[in-house]
């Protein structure tokens, strides 16, 4: 039967949110719900169905009218950090678990610890990055991340069928601003002659 189902899939495969997710959004998803409560009510404690608890009612965003686990359980994770790369953890005292999922509930990859992922991990692209930075100076490594950021706001201009000289300069530097991470960049005549224009007109005037 469905419990069955639901204990055997936590117990031995662990969370799959893309089969989950699809069950929740058939019409059975009320048969899902009686099961996914019956299930905690049979074992509140066990890790696995605290687990499942927590993936449906986050999921859903629907509580169940389950009360919450008992305060002297340990916290679990949701994802073991041995088998999956995973986020810094959130803990949920409703179901005594630690969320360490990596998205958000519309979207939320998992990774698996594959061997090949976890050779890549190990040499820390993201530590060669910063050490990278550091041997030029702080003006240039800023003058190149502008480019690019204006250089990906062409292409996708471009994309669009959108012409430069149809855009409206100052809600194109608003949404720079707030979004591309140039906000440290003074915005006056001469930044603009410098970094915008000559990036909407294909030209970078960047060294």
């Amino acid at each position: 039967d469905l419990d069955e189902h639901l204990r055997v899939a936590m117990q031995h495969e662990g969370p799959n949110l893309l089969v989950l997710g699809a069950a929740l959004h058939t019409p059975r998803d009320r048969r899902l719900a009686e099961s996914v409560q019956r299930v905690v009510c049979q074992d509140p404690g066990a890790q696995w169905s605290r687990r499942l608890w927590f993936l449906y009612e986050w999921l859903t965003l629907e509580r169940l009218p389950l009360a919450a686990a008992p305060a002297d359980l340990p916290y679990i994770d949701v994802l073991d950090p041995a088998e999956y790369f995973t986020s810094l953890p959130i803990e949920s005292a409703r179901h005594r678990v630690r969320d360490n999922l990596l998205g958000c509930r519309n979207f939320c990859p998992t990774v698996r610890r594959t061997r090949a992922l976890q050779a890549h991990s190990a040499r820390h692209y993201g530590r060669q990055a910063e050490d990278l930075l550091q041997q030029h100076p702080e003006t240039l490594t800023r003058d190149y991340s502008y480019d690019m950021v204006l250089q990906e706001t062409v292409h996708s201009m471009r994309i669009e069928g959108v012409h430069y000289q149809s855009v409206d300069i100052p809600t194109l530097i608003g949404t720079l601003v707030q979004h591309g991470n140039l906000d440290d960049l003074h915005w006056n005549e001469d930044s603009i002659t410098q970094y915008v224009l000559p990036a909407l007109m294909g030209a970078s005037n960047l060294p």
